[in-house]
């Protein structure tokens, strides 16, 4: 069990929280908040962090490490006050370790998740398939977009630059959102726990049809995570988010990641719900 307590004896980066989930305790979460409680994406990252750690610790010696190859997370309410990570414990088979467990918030869940690890296999025989990236300018090329911090105080801690003039509540007729995305804080390129917590880091791409802001919050977070991530070099991310179908109430929507370089290296689908 990792607890996070609210406030505040020493601030920190949400990088060094993913590197060091049990180091929480004491820490000061109010900038790392997004609509109502902290942000999502973070506390599914932190949460992936510490089950990866629990199906770590069963693998027998000379067994290998497991990559994260994907999770799924349910939110259930805002995380708001003293949140404690909980791990249900892990079934390690011969080729995948499977890790459920929760987070809670003043004594009630407000996530639950189960993870898959298993190992990534060399080239083989088999055809390999992937997204194409899509044909945008590098991110140094393109402007950063301030999300105001008042607003979403977590969006102090990530940088985006939008390749196109799509943007979140400006009435448009796409809703998609494509941009590049890296924590302002980390240099490296990023690992599965950081490109888990990017994933959810855009605005809903059902925004960009809306022109006005209406609270569109996450139901159910999935995250596959491929093998060309260990091949990044870079701390940008390329996001393609784009509302596959809505009724204008409940929302489908996938989010496609790549580096620089073109590799495919993730890919989420979000059921949100929007609250008018």
């Amino acid at each position: 069990m990792t607890q996070l307590t609210h406030p505040d004896r020493t601030a920190t980066t949400p990088g060094h929280l993913l590197d060091h989930p049990t180091e929480l305790t004491g820490t000061d979460l109010s900038t790392m908040h997004g609509f109502g409680g902290l942000h999502g994406g973070l506390l599914l990252g932190l949460l992936t962090a510490t089950l990866s750690a629990e199906g770590s610790a069963g693998l027998s010696a000379g067994s290998g490490s497991r990559a994260l190859r994907y999770v799924t997370a349910q939110f259930l309410r805002p995380a708001v006050g003293a949140v404690e990570l909980v791990s249900a414990g892990a079934d390690i088979g011969r080729s995948l370790t499977r890790v459920r467990g929760r987070a809670t918030a003043e004594g009630r869940d407000v996530m639950t998740a189960s993870a898959v690890f298993g190992h990534f296999n060399a080239a083989g025989t088999n055809p390999a398939i992937t997204v194409p990236m899509p044909d945008v300018d590098p991110p140094d090329e393109c402007d950063a977009f301030a999300i105001p911090t008042e607003f979403v105080p977590f969006a102090q801690h990530i940088e985006i630059r939008p390749t196109d003039a799509h943007r979140p509540y400006i009435g448009g007729r796409d809703a998609t959102l494509t941009a590049w995305i890296r924590m302002i804080e980390d240099d490296a390129a990023p690992d599965a726990f950081r490109l888990v917590t990017l994933l959810d880091a855009l605005a809903p791409s059902y925004a960009a049809v809306l022109d006005q802001p209406i609270p569109i919050p996450t139901v159910e977070l999935s995250v596959r995570i491929s093998s060309r991530l260990e091949h990044a070099t870079s701390p940008w991310i390329l996001l393609r988010a784009t509302t596959l179908e809505t009724d204008g109430h409940w929302v489908d929507e996938r989010i496609d990641a790549w580096t620089p370089a073109g590799d495919f290296v993730g890919a989420a689908t979000q059921v949100r719900l929007v609250q008018a």
